[in-house]
């Protein structure tokens, strides 16, 4: 691909990104806060911003509300470090976007947010990258290698594929919020345990027809889809094993959720895995057959959950083992 065609392709890669993750998403509002504070002289961002710990008997749910806009836009971010770190993105960028990501990540509260409360490293490596014009970079192998090049765009198309899944699926949505301490409905995520630990609540959560499904079915249900997505995030990250840099910014991106999953419901994930072999299949399906592939998806599932549970020890740290 010639110098022009290259260009071009990066520029509709950015519009396509913006498009995904920061227009479609509640990441406007957060710049639009920081805007605000910065003209106001507010000292408010600081006030929402700080760690979930504090202060005591907060109002929780509207405060999670208000981070939530600001994690979209640190994915967005995030996001856009990935993409520059495979040298897909227009160079420079637009001074639009790059005034606008300045700003946003290099406001006090927010660097606060994003380096100390929860600490993320993609955003910090964006604003290095905009602030210094230099960056860490995926390699290609041998001089930047054609098919190499083309694999670890595809990889990343795989990564926008799952990271869209992850935003946009109301469920999956659900079953993070609670991870995230949030409570709707009047359940919070001791809620969904106390459900996954138990299988005919578990299997009754699940197959509920979605007109009857309450919030804490649907958290049962993003439960369901986070495990599935845990199987497709394991299979992406051993494909990137020939590019280090792009594997490491990947894990990076979805880390906090396995942080959180470790937290809060860490060792009954497993347990409630396994719940999936007792599914009984279809009267119309070959039952053995049927039985086999259950099988095989809950060894999938829970080899994949080990292995992403087990980075930076979080298997045996975070809740795996334990009475």
């Amino acid at each position: 691909m010639n110098f022009e065609g290259e260009k071009s392709e990066s520029i509709l890669r950015l519009a396509e990104l913006t498009d995904i993750f920061y227009e479609r998403t509640n990441a406007t509002l957060a710049s639009v806060m920081v805007d605000k504070c910065i003209r106001t002289d507010s000292p408010n961002l600081h006030t929402k911003l700080r760690h979930h710990s504090a202060p005591p008997g907060y109002v929780r749910g509207s405060l999670i509300r208000e981070r939530d806009w600001f994690d979209y836009l640190l994915e967005y971010y995030s996001i856009l470090e990935i993409a520059g770190a495979l040298q897909s993105l227009p160079d420079p960028l637009p001074d639009e976007l790059k005034n606008r990501a300045l700003q946003d990540l290099s406001h006090p509260a927010v660097r606060l947010y994003y380096e100390r409360h929860y600490p993320l490293l993609l955003p910090q490596l964006f604003r290095r990258r905009l602030e210094t014009g230099e960056g860490v970079q995926v390699q290609f192998g041998a001089n930047g290698a054609e098919d190499s090049r083309e694999k670890a765009y595809y990889l990343f198309s795989v990564f926008i594929g799952l990271a869209t899944w992850m935003c946009n699926d109301p469920e999956i949505e659900t079953f993070q919020w609670f991870l995230d301490d949030g409570m709707r409905g009047g359940f919070k995520i001791r809620d969904t345990i106390r459900v996954i630990r138990n299988r005919d609540q578990f299997a009754n959560s699940i197959t509920k027809s979605e007109s009857k499904r309450n919030t804490l079915d649907k958290s049962i249900i993003g439960f369901q889809k986070f495990v599935e997505f845990c199987i497709r995030f394991h299979q992406l990250l051993e494909s990137a094993h020939p590019f280090p840099v792009l594997q490491g910014q990947l894990w990076q991106f979805f880390e906090y959720w396995f942080v959180a999953l470790s937290d809060k419901v860490g060792r009954y994930v497993l347990e409630a895995v396994q719940h999936f072999a007792d599914w009984e299949p279809l009267d119309n399906l070959d039952r053995q057959q049927a039985k086999k592939e259950v099988e095989e998806y809950v060894r999938l599932a829970q080899t994949s959950i080990s292995s992403l549970l087990a980075r930076n020890g979080l298997a045996s740290g975070g809740g795996l083992a334990g009475p």
